[in-house]
């Protein structure tokens, strides 16, 4: 199926630089009002519901950040690359310790998954439509 060109009032979202930059923009926007209303939330996870309602009513199209996050996606490998260089600082990790925080990572991993695959699921049944 052919892509279908964006709409023209969003055709300056197509660099990644823009894409990054708003995603940037809603998130320091997010957080200084989250500390602003002292909201028991994280700025980042209002920042997260608001591009997800900005994204579920239309009002901002999936392809005004598609660059931006395949973008991101494809570089958090450098996200990890800290941690392994870390573990040749500190030896001791390649013990018990280790294997207890593997372990810890592991299951906290786990938790995660199965907590987002729950979610998604019970949203997804919500939205069906009924017969």
């Amino acid at each position: 199926m052919p892509q279908l060109p964006p709409p023209r009032r969003f055709r300056l979202l197509r660099a990644r630089g823009v894409q990054t930059g708003l995603l940037i923009g809603v998130w320091w926007a997010c957080d200084r009002a989250a500390r602003a209303l002292h909201a028991p939330v994280p700025g980042a996870v209002l920042g997260l519901g608001l591009l997800l309602l900005l994204l579920g009513t239309g009002r901002l199209p999936i392809r005004a950040l598609q660059h931006s996050t395949r973008w991101l996606i494809g570089e958090m490998l450098l996200f990890f690359i800290p941690p392994m260089v870390s573990l040749l600082d500190y030896p001791q990790f390649l013990g018990w310790l280790g294997v207890k925080l593997i372990v810890a990572i592991a299951a906290g991993t786990l938790a995660v998954m199965v907590a987002t695959a729950a979610t998604i699921e019970i949203g997804h049944r919500a939205l069906r439509p009924r017969r």
